[in-house]
C-alpha cells in the first residue's frame, strides 16, 4: 500500500532539509566567535592614569640638615701639623769642658759625654704662647711628613736639612745617610700623633718625627713663629704648665740653653722619652759622623 503524504508535507520536508535547526546555528556562532578570539585576541585595555607621588618634606628636611653640616665641616676642617724632635751630641769641644769643669782635675778623655740635647723653640703666637715645644707647624697640601718637618725647622730655627728620603715616608736608618754626609740635620721616622681638640673651632692633629743634628751645625737662631731656640738637655727638660707659670731656667742653666727660662707644652716629656726609647731599641738608627752620636 502506497503512501500518500498529506497535503503540503513535501514543502516542509523541504524546508526543514534547507534549514538547519535553531540550536545548531547557534553552536556555529559560538564557535566563530571562539575561533576569532584565539586567532586575533582583542587589544589590552589602556593603562590607568597615575596620579603624582605627594611630596616627602621629611626627607628634604634631612638631605637640607646633612648639606649644612657638610658646609660647616668644610668650613673647619682639622688641619695636621708635624714637629720635629731633633737630637744632637753637644761638640765634642764643649764636651770635654764641662765634663772636666764638673770634674775638676780628675776628668779624662775617656769621660762619657754629657746626654744628648733636643732642640725646643719657644712658641710666639697662639695657640701656647710663650711656651717651649718642637719646632713645627702645619703641613701643606701634597707635603710629605719629613718634608714638612725639614720646612718648619728651617723656618723657625734655621737649622738647614737634608733631603727626606724619596718616598717622602720614614727612614729607620740608611736611606738617608749618604745625603746626611753633607747636611747638618737627617730625619728618621714619625715617633707619634697627638689629638688636640679645643671646642668649637680647634682641631689640630700633630704628627711627631724624629731626627738628628750634627754637632758641627751652627746654633739655631728663632724666626717665623719662634719667639727663641735653644738646646736643652734631655735630663733637664723644663717643666710642662702653663704660660702664666713660675718660670724656670732651661737645662739648669746651662747645656746649651743660654739661660733661657720658661715651661713646656704638655706631652712634651713624654714624646722625648718614646724618641730616645726607639733609638735605645735600635728601631730608629743614629746616621754616621759627623753627627758624633
Amino acid at each position: 500500500m502506497a503512501f500518500t503524504p498529506p497535503p503540503g508535507g513535501a514543502v516542509l520536508l523541504g524546508a526543514l532539509r534547507r534549514s538547519p535547526p535553531p540550536a545548531t546555528a547557534a553552536s556555529a556562532t559560538r564557535l566563530r566567535r571562539r575561533w576569532a578570539a584565539a586567532v586575533d585576541p582583542p587589544p589590552p585595555p589602556p593603562p590607568l592614569p597615575r596620579s603624582p607621588l605627594p611630596p616627602r618634606p621629611a626627607v628634604t628636611a634631612v638631605a637640607a640638615g646633612a648639606a649644612a653640616d657638610d658646609a660647616a665641616a668644610a668650613a673647619a676642617p682639622p688641619r695636621v701639623g708635624v714637629a720635629a724632635v731633633l737630637f744632637r751630641r753637644p761638640p765634642r769641644g764643649a764636651a770635654a769642658a764641662a765634663t772636666a769643669a764638673a770634674a775638676g782635675a780628675g776628668s779624662t778623655p775617656s769621660s762619657p759625654p754629657p746626654p744628648p740635647e733636643v732642640l725646643l723653640i719657644q712658641r710666639g703666637k697662639a695657640p701656647s704662647a710663650g711656651l717651649w715645644s718642637f719646632p713645627g707647624g702645619s703641613l701643606h697640601r701634597d707635603e710629605p711628613l719629613l718634608a714638612g718637618a725639614a720646612r718648619e725647622v728651617a723656618e723657625e730655627t734655621g737649622v738647614g736639612a737634608c733631603p727626606p728620603p724619596a718616598n717622602g715616608g720614614n727612614d729607620t736608618g740608611g736611606d738617608n745617610d749618604a745625603a746626611a754626609a753633607t747636611a747638618d740635620v737627617v730625619y728618621r721616622r714619625v715617633v707619634t700623633a697627638v689629638d688636640v681638640i679645643r671646642p668649637p673651632s680647634f682641631h689640630f692633629v700633630v704628627v711627631d718625627v724624629v731626627g738628628f743634628v750634627a754637632a758641627t751645625a751652627p746654633p739655631p737662631v728663632a724666626a717665623d713663629d719662634a719667639a727663641a731656640a735653644a738646646w736643652v738637655p734631655v735630663t733637664a727638660l723644663p717643666p710642662e704648665g702653663a704660660a702664666d707659670a713660675p718660670s724656670v731656667p732651661l737645662g739648669g742653666g746651662g747645656g746649651g740653653a743660654d739661660g733661657a727660662t720658661g715651661t713646656a707644652t704638655a706631652g712634651l716629656h713624654a714624646t722625648v722619652a718614646d724618641a730616645l726609647a726607639l733609638i735605645d731599641a735600635g728601631l730608629v738608627q743614629p746616621p754616621p759622623p759627623p753627627f758624633g752620636w
